[in-house]
């Protein structure tokens, strides 16, 4: 059991940053690359604790998730149809990677929250 709690802290602690960093090409294409780098080199210090087991790494990383699924919520429902405004339809990149975006969110949020990898953060 202990090595299966220790795969869903490393999996979870390495693949956290995806959701949250999840945004059309052309979005991260016009960013600056320290919005970019920073953002990584902070999910690297947070996986890090997780893997230490740190109890506030664990909290963050689900405050950060469930954060993250509300607002791909609300920018799928604002910008997914902004341009029917316009009259050019559905904005495809902006709905396709905000889904996938809270479908990971939700898929780390249902992993993690599980008793095995509570007792893991004991």
């Amino acid at each position: 059991m202990e090595k299966r709690q220790l795969g869903i802290i490393w999996v979870v602690a390495i693949g956290q940053f995806i959701p949250l960093m999840l945004y059309p090409p052309g979005s991260l294409a016009a960013a600056s690359p320290i919005f970019l780098i920073l953002p990584l080199v902070f999910f690297a210090f947070l996986g890090y604790n997780l893997v230490m087991r740190k109890r506030w790494a664990k909290t963050l990383t689900i405050f950060m998730q469930g954060f993250n699924i509300i607002v791909r919520i609300m920018l799928v429902l604002s910008h997914g149809a902004y341009s029917l405004k316009t009259g050019g339809g559905y904005n495809w990149p902006v709905i396709v990677t905000g889904m996938v975006s809270i479908l990971l969110s939700t898929l780390i949020l249902y992993r993690f929250d599980v008793p095995e990898v509570e007792l893991a953060f004991e």
